[in-house]
């Protein structure tokens, strides 16, 4: 699968690259979309499905759940789009900025499993939320910093 997304990210770059010429930052945008929606919608689910992937597991965990997360951030965006318009870069970036913090809390509650949540603490070293966040989950315990065994909790 990997293999897949360096195709995407190639194709990614070739086509932003001849549309930027042509279209500009819309061209980036489309030549951002074209090679995604092409393996995600295409490529990955016929190979998740012959490997037996079950339908429905796909489409909830890997295209429902990001899609909802998603929808805030593009709200955002259309609303900042309108309402300030940004004129020059340094606006521009301010509001991709604001935009991106709508976009962070429904990623991490809604795209994000919470082993992949607990995962991510710990690579950023947030021991306090770790812990919390296993004490709420039950069972998760780290080793090494990169791999979670499940374990039963066992109450004293």
């Amino acid at each position: 699968m990997a293999q897949w997304r360096a195709v995407e990210a190639v194709a990614n770059i070739v086509l932003s690259v001849a549309l930027v010429q042509s279209v500009g930052l819309i061209g980036v945008a489309l030549g951002t979309m074209c090679p995604h929606i092409l393996i995600a919608a295409g490529v990955l689910p016929t190979k998740w499905l012959c490997d037996e992937f079950p339908l429905t597991q796909l489409l909830h965990l890997h295209l429902c759940r990001p899609f909802l997360a998603s929808l805030p951030f593009a709200g955002a965006c259309f609303v900042i789009d309108t309402v300030a318009s940004p004129e020059s870069l340094v606006t521009f970036f301010a509001s991709v900025a604001m935009a991106l913090t709508v976009y962070v809390t429904p990623c991490w509650f809604l795209a994000l499993s919470a082993v992949e949540r607990r995962a991510i603490l710990a690579r950023v070293r947030i021991p306090f939320l770790l812990q919390r966040s296993e004490e709420s989950a039950g069972s998760p315990r780290l080793y090494d910093n990169t791999t979670f065994v499940l374990e039963p909790t066992l109450e004293e």
